[in-house]
């Protein structure tokens, strides 16, 4: 046998055995890589609260209170649930309200969705007032 033949099938085994320890290697290393990246994001992610509760006080006496929950439905007062959007490079919210279509708000301010918090809103309907966050769950 040609000792150069054995010598390129030792090599060509050892390679092998190599490329397959690097495979196994490179799959554990990707696992921890995207395991510590999802641990990462869930760690520096804000909590998203499953709902907040505002009470919209409008100027004119009239209050309304919604409930907005993290899937982008939104309880009405009277115990309606509508689609809604938010916008934060606008501070806008749109509901779509029966009996009279979108309906946007847009916040003067916005603020980390905790209970207590308030800010003044003009809406799509020309109407105005002050919004307040009366509770949030998780």
């Amino acid at each position: 046998m040609n000792p150069f033949a054995f010598l390129s099938v030792a090599v060509n085994h050892v390679i092998g055995e190599i490329a397959a320890m690097n495979q196994d290697l490179g799959d554990w290393l990707m696992k921890k890589i995207i395991l510590a990246a999802a641990l990462t994001a869930a760690m520096s992610a804000p909590a998203f609260a499953a709902s907040m509760t505002v009470s919209f006080a409008g100027d004119d006496g009239t209050t309304q209170v919604w409930t907005l929950g993290d899937d982008g439905k939104a309880t009405a007062p009277d115990g309606s649930v509508v689609d809604y959007t938010y916008d934060e490079a606008t501070r806008t919210l749109c509901a779509q309200v029966p009996d009279a279509g979108e309906v946007c708000a847009t916040f003067e301010s916005a603020g980390e969705g905790v209970v207590g918090e308030t800010s003044r809103y003009t809406t799509s309907a020309g109407t105005a007032g002050t919004a307040t966050v009366t509770a949030v769950s998780e």
